[in-house]
C-alpha cells in the first residue's frame, strides 16, 4: 500500500465514522441521562460497527 492509498483509506474511514456518529450515535446520545451508562448510545455504537473499532 502506498502512502497515498493509506491516506485515502484513512480519510474514507474518518468520513464514515463521522457520518455514522452524526446519523446514529448523536441521536441516541440525546435521549440518554447524564451520569449513567447510556445504553442507547452503546447499542448505537454496537449496531453501527463503531464499538469494535473503539474496543478492538
Amino acid at each position: 500500500m502506498t502512502r497515498n492509498q493509506a491516506v485515502d483509506e484513512h480519510e474514507q474511514t474518518v468520513a464514515e465514522v463521522r457520518r455514522t456518529a452524526r446519523e446514529q450515535v448523536v441521536p441516541a446520545r440525546a435521549q440518554g441521562t447524564s451520569g449513567h451508562v447510556d445504553r442507547g448510545m452503546v447499542a448505537a455504537l454496537a449496531s453501527s460497527g463503531l464499538l469494535p473499532r473503539i474496543f478492538p
